[in-house]
């Protein structure tokens, strides 16, 4: 929601889904619940501020045995700091980068740690309403990990962006992430389907007399 010209608050809800074990039922368990608060604030057209004051996780074990269904979830609270620059290589083909902070605070807080993320993307606007987007985002532990365990995850995304109209934009889009699990030196390889929907609400002007 824009409160002023240059700054806006996002409310950002998330809910992942995941098969359970030794079947493809890609939506029979839950991953993580989250949710959010963003601030957003432009310096200029092509530089934005971001922080996450708050942020409220509910992590579920990724299911690779059975037992990992009984697991209870784990909770966790974040906060978040980005910022971004967008560039701009023809009329219609943009490319950015966007480098981030996550302070993730745990119930047991010797599992607390502070994660670096770095994206670069690149958008192309195939209509006024509707755009591609390709991006890659390595995200690294740069506490409470070992030499070893500094690659939290990778992640690579490919989505379709419509706007229909000023107030709504959905996006679809798939994501292959590359997760080094902290009890494994092996990557886990995931495949993701992504739906985004976001409503933005008008900005309240105040009467006049």
């Amino acid at each position: 929601m824009p409160i002023h010209k240059a700054i806006k608050v996002d409310l950002e809800y998330q809910n992942r889904r995941q098969n359970g074990f030794g079947n493809s039922n890609l939506l029979e368990k839950e991953l993580m619940e989250s949710i959010r608060v963003w601030l957003k604030y432009s310096l200029n057209n092509n530089v934005q501020l971001e922080i996450s004051p708050f942020a409220y996780f509910q992590n579920h074990k990724i299911i690779l045995e059975k037992s990992d269904e009984m697991d209870k979830p784990i909770k966790e609270y974040r906060l978040s700091a980005a910022i971004e620059q967008t560039n701009s290589l023809t009329k219609r083909l943009y490319w950015a980068n966007k480098t981030g902070l996550d302070f993730r605070f745990f119930e047991q807080s010797s599992n607390n740690l502070i994660r670096v993320r770095e994206k670069l993307y690149l958008k192309y606007e195939l209509l006024k309403n509707w755009q591609i987007m390709l991006w890659d985002e390595i995200l690294l532990n740069v506490t409470n990990a070992s030499l070893a365990h500094l690659l939290d995850h990778n992640r690579l995304y490919l989505s379709s962006i419509y706007q229909f109209s000023p107030s709504l934009k959905v996006e679809l889009g798939y994501m292959k992430i590359n997760r080094l699990q902290k009890s494994n030196m092996d990557l886990l390889n995931e495949n993701n389907l992504i739906l985004n929907c976001t409503y933005t609400l008008k900005n309240i002007k105040k009467n006049r007399c």
